[in-house]
């Protein structure tokens, strides 16, 4: 790794201490931290300019003292024109400023000042980051110098997926447990309960969930099948008090987008939208390279688009005709079966099954199809047309490059080809007036689509 930073060449200063294994230098100690610093490590004033390409920015004083609890010696700060001190470490006749970095012109450590760690840290938000900085530095180096991790958790109206994830999308552990629509008290229990099972291991705090949400402040206005429990509410301080790493929020349709511009079929694609089918139907749109939030953090509800004119109830909403949940409960009540034997959750079913009875899922749905059952075939024939008109809507208002398909209906082969054959019924109208046509695909991730989006989201709010 290419360092630049003030007395870097000094190759004379070497301890041996176990609590931080691998760091015997400044040099060690660098290189680590160049894998812990983050947005967040950032003083506050100075995040909205912080990059990963200038990852010193703001780091100073937190880093300083860090580096005295390793090596000892003094911390020393030289006055800035704006206020304050750069703070730097000098221990017996080695002179190194690891953040220097940050600065285009050299600095002169002449006639500097001491500094006080107990004047700095009392600027709490100081003393926050600093421990935190430490804290993920041990992690780093108790984990051999591998990538840090993030606690992952997907909020869907039946379950709660999780995992921890590292910074390139890897996946090493894994689970699911019930929704838990219950409370606040409920809701937020999960997300602690499963810090505390992983808070030696993870740098973050990663949540993907459906509703409206202000992903920078944390703000919940909506939150789908959570709504009476959530609404009105701050994420990021029902947590304050409940973790020590950062927290990242975003909706779950927002996500998956997310994750397909990251790592998945939408990497270089500047203007494309996802539609997300499950519970009820997601989406997310990115233009210019960047996805679009809206006036009020809406875009891309596509639930609430109107499937038949003059109707303005639920029943008539995109969602209750076109998502995974609709077909479920369409080929029950067509079938004669009660909703609540197919697997979706109570709250949509209105009713809990009969034990007695199987479950079905949408496996099951689209065996029936495969199979040929006529009153199947003709449900699935009609939620088609459905979901093929809100493609076409969404084509037709922002002429995307690229629509994707995702949820976990999308994992069946057949059901690309089945939208496209619907969706090509079309065609033959948008090239006699010229219409550009867009491409149509499944999304690379299906089941953690939502999780990895919701790391990349922490990590565009918290690292760059």
């Amino acid at each position: 790794m290419k360092r630049n930073y003030y007395g870097s060449e000094d190759t004379g200063l070497w301890i041996d201490q176990e609590e931080y294994p691998g760091i015997h230098t400044p040099q060690d100690l660098y290189d680590a931290l160049s894998h812990v610093w983050c947005r967040y490590t950032c003083t506050p004033r100075m995040r909205k300019d912080y990059e990963t390409s200038h990852m010193t920015l703001g780091q100073c004083a937190i880093t300083a003292f860090l580096a005295q609890d390793i090596f000892g010696g003094d911390v020393c700060g030289i006055p800035l024109e704006e206020g304050g001190y750069h703070c730097f470490n000098v221990v017996e006749d080695h002179v190194f400023d690891i953040t220097s970095e940050q600065f285009r012109e050299k600095l002169n450590y002449e006639n500097t000042i001491p500094q006080s760690r107990e004047i700095h840290f009392q600027r709490k938000e100081k003393e926050e980051r600093y421990q935190y900085l430490k804290k993920q530095l041990k992690q780093y180096c108790m984990n051999g110098g591998k990538r840090m991790r993030y606690l992952a958790l997907d909020f869907g109206g039946t379950f709660v997926k999780h995992c921890l994830m590292d910074d390139n999308a890897e996946i090493s552990e894994r689970g699911q447990i019930n929704a838990p629509l219950g409370s606040i008290d409920d809701f937020t229990g999960v997300i602690t309960d499963l810090y505390e099972k992983y808070r030696d291991e993870v740098k973050g705090i990663a949540i993907s969930m459906p509703g409206v949400i202000d992903s920078d402040s944390g703000y919940l206005q909506s939150g789908g099948a959570y709504t009476q429990i959530v609404a009105g509410k701050n994420l990021f301080d029902l947590l304050r008090d409940k973790v020590d790493v950062p927290v990242a929020v975003e909706n779950d349709a927002k996500s998956a987008i997310l994750a397909e511009a990251w790592k998945g079929s939408l990497q270089g694609v500047s203007d494309a939208a996802a539609i997300i089918i499950g519970s009820g139907l997601g989406g997310g749109v990115i233009m210019d390279g960047k996805l679009r939030k809206g006036a009020h953090f809406a875009s891309g509800e596509i639930s609430g688009l109107l499937v038949q004119p003059g109707n303005y109830g639920m029943e008539n909403f995109a969602a209750a005709n076109a998502a995974t949940t609709a077909l479920l409960m369409m080929v029950a009540h067509a079938k004669g079966l009660p909703p609540a034997q197919f697997e979706i959750s109570a709250f949509m079913a209105q009713g809990e099954p009969d034990p007695n009875l199987p479950i079905y899922t949408g496996k099951d749905v689209f065996r029936w199809i495969d199979e040929g059952d006529p009153v199947t075939c003709a449900v699935y024939e009609k939620w088609l047309a459905n979901l093929a008109q809100v493609i076409i809507n969404l084509k037709m208002v922002i002429d995307p490059q690229k629509i994707v398909i995702g949820g976990g209906v999308s994992r069946n082969p057949r059901l690309l080809n089945d939208i496209k054959a619907e969706y090509s019924k079309l065609t033959p109208m948008m090239k006699a007036f010229g219409m550009p046509e867009t491409e149509l695909d499944v999304c690379t991730f299906s089941a953690d689509a939502n999780m990895v989006g919701a790391v990349y989201n922490w990590l565009l709010h918290h690292e760059n």
